[in-house]
Formats: structure tokens, C-alpha cells, sequence
């Protein structure tokens, strides 16, 4: 009996945690889930997985407002092309924002022009922040940028940040902050 409660307290505990994954591809003779980000988010659940397949086209400006997890096919892929299976595209967006709701979102390797924190405790790790301007501005705590290729990191609006890590980013302009309170690491690799 003891045998039958231990295994079905791990198959729950399984089940809770259990991901699907999703897949997106706006390019048609991909075979995928979605072709949009946003329509693969509104239908994604908690813990899924949703990868981004790169092509040549933008996947346009990305608002989220919920807890996700965004897998992109990272980036200086054309320099690395004898590595790629598939297509040497990066999954490219405009811009992305994490709004109210995205507590806990992940987003990594994307190529953007730009990425706006303003939800508490959002990892942003191997991504390429690209073009002129190109930034992530940060307007919440708990927030980790590690590992990003980008121009600059600045707080948004002057807003005090808390607990904040940038940490091992290839940074060719600058970090840039108002107001810090407590418990901010910047670390460069």
C-alpha cells in the first residue's frame, strides 16, 4: 500500500509539472503549431514550452502578459552555419515587452531591436538586442539579463530596481541607472 501511495504521489507530482511543448514558424512550409507568437502564447499553459522557428521574417512586437517561456534559435547563426540542421535564420522580433501578468516569464535566443522589463522576476539570457538604440530597459525587481549580445541596459522611467543581475553580457555601450536600490550585480565575463 505504502508502494501504491508513493507512486501515485509521484505521478501527481509529475503531472503538475508536466510541459507541453509548442512550436511556431511564421514561414508556411514549416511544419509547426502556430504561425504567430502571440496566438502560440494565448493557448500555451503554465510551464509550456514554446520554440521559435527562425526565418526570414520578422515575428513583429511582442506583448506579454502571462508566464511563458520562449526558446529562439539564438543568434550569429550565419557564422555558424555548419552547425545549423535546418534553416540559418535567427527567430527575429521587433521588439518584445513583458507586461503585468508575465511574473516569471523567460525569454532566450531571440534577435530584437529591443526588450522592456516591466513585470517583476524575468530572465532574459542569450538573446541579441540589435540595431541602433537597441537596449533593455528594465522597470521591475527580481529581473536576471545573463548572457545577451546588446548595446545598452537602462532603468525605465527612473524607476528604483531591486535585486537585478547582469551578468556575463557582451554590453558595447553602457549600463545606465538612476535609481538602484538593494542588491544589484553587474558582472562582466
Amino acid at each position: 500500500m505504502k508502494q501504491f501511495l508513493t507512486l501515485s504521489l509521484l505521478c501527481c507530482a509529475f503531472a503538475m509539472t508536466a510541459q507541453n511543448i509548442i512550436t511556431v514558424s511564421n514561414d508556411a512550409t514549416f511544419d509547426a503549431d502556430y504561425s504567430s507568437i502571440s496566438a502560440a502564447i494565448a493557448n500555451a499553459g503554465p510551464n509550456d514550452l514554446i520554440y521559435v522557428h527562425g526565418t526570414e521574417d520578422r515575428y513583429g512586437n511582442l506583448t506579454i502578459t502571462k508566464k511563458v517561456h520562449l526558446i529562439g534559435t539564438g543568434y550569429f547563426l550565419e557564422e555558424n552555419n555548419i552547425l545549423q540542421t535546418t534553416s540559418p535564420n535567427a527567430a527575429l522580433l521587433s521588439s518584445v515587452t513583458f507586461s503585468n501578468g508575465s511574473n516569471g516569464s523567460i525569454i532566450e535566443g531571440f534577435e530584437t531591436s529591443s526588450i522592456f522589463l516591466n513585470d517583476d522576476n524575468i530572465t532574459v539570457r542569450r538573446n541579441r538586442v540589435l540595431f541602433s538604440n537597441s537596449r533593455i530597459e528594465v522597470s521591475a525587481d527580481d529581473c536576471n539579463i545573463i548572457n545577451n549580445y546588446f548595446t545598452f541596459v537602462q532603468d525605465g522611467n527612473s524607476v528604483a530596481v531591486d535585486n537585478l543581475q547582469i551578468i556575463g553580457n557582451y554590453i558595447s555601450s553602457g549600463v545606465y541607472f538612476d535609481d538602484l536600490d538593494d542588491n544589484v550585480i553587474v558582472l562582466k565575463d
